[in-house]
């Protein structure tokens, strides 16, 4: 299950410890990530950003989620690829680009 919004930020703690969704799509909208927004979703399986205009992503922001793979645009790949890392994610995670 999934969750689409129209917001250009996902708020801190806005799914913390959801139980229910197991994608993330992060859209061409969405600018910045709050801390622990994502953080201790289980269920989570991939996140796929598909926008260009992430600029900031919050302490903890992914952490310590089962995703086993994260999708990147080729064009923003190792700047999105920083900014997840510095954000502290868990360690079975593996990035892919498209």
């Amino acid at each position: 299950q999934g969750y689409s919004s129209a917001a250009s930020d996902v708020y801190k703690r806005q799914f913390y410890k959801n139980t229910t969704i197991t994608s993330v799509y992060i859209g061409s909208n969405i600018e910045f990530i709050g801390d622990h927004a994502f953080y201790n979703m289980q269920r989570l399986k991939y996140i796929k950003v598909t926008g260009t205009r992430l600029k900031s992503v919050g302490r903890y922001a992914f952490y310590p989620n089962n995703t086993s793979k994260i999708y990147i645009p080729k064009s923003k790949y190792s700047t999105y690829k920083r900014l997840i890392n510095k954000s502290r994610i868990g360690k079975n995670q593996k990035y892919v680009r498209f």
